[in-house]
């Protein structure tokens, strides 16, 4: 059997798919051109729907993709699971330490408290009669992380699935 193996950075991490199968190689450029689509939407840096949720005023509906309410709704699930540990709302902390920058630091206490105020989940709110979402602060970022990199392994899966590949490692 023949191996396929490709690897791209998306969302700020290398993504490498190894399959095997006839389709394997034009599955992966598939997975690759759809999951690049999804990042867009997906960014908190880029023109899509979190960065606009992002750049909006407090108060401010901002209509959403189809797979940015289906994100973000899971992802408020699981912070109402695990009360707020892990939220898609974690922007404005996240972002203290600079990581990745020349300007990486160590933040106070004093902004690490600011900031895991307004990384509560439920500051960011939802309606779901034309799918729009609404930060209630201005500080509130959204950052959607792992959760952003799961959906698009699910994706990816589909995909492989879809096109008969029954061995594949994302």
């Amino acid at each position: 059997p023949k191996f396929h193996e490709k690897s791209t950075l998306l969302l700020y991490t290398v993504i490498k798919i190894t399959a095997e199968g006839n389709d394997a190689d034009s599955a992966i450029d598939e997975i690759f051109s759809h999951t690049k689509d999804l990042a867009v939407d997906f960014d908190n840096k880029e023109n899509g729907d979190i960065a606009r949720l992002n750049a909006a005023p407090s108060g401010e509906d901002v209509p959403l993709s189809e797979n940015t309410w289906h994100i973000l709704s899971v992802a408020d699930k699981y912070a109402r699971a695990t009360d707020g540990a892990f939220t898609a709302n974690i922007g404005a902390l996240s972002s203290l330490w600079n990581i990745g920058k020349k300007t990486a630091r160590i933040p106070s206490d004093e902004e690490i408290t600011r900031a895991s105020y307004l990384a509560d989940y439920r500051r960011l709110h939802f309606r779901e009669s034309d799918m729009s979402a609404m930060r209630d602060d201005d500080g509130v970022k959204l950052h959607l992380g792992g959760f952003a990199k799961g959906f698009i392994a699910d994706e990816a899966r589909k995909i492989l699935e879809r096109r008969g590949v029954k061995n594949a490692l994302i």
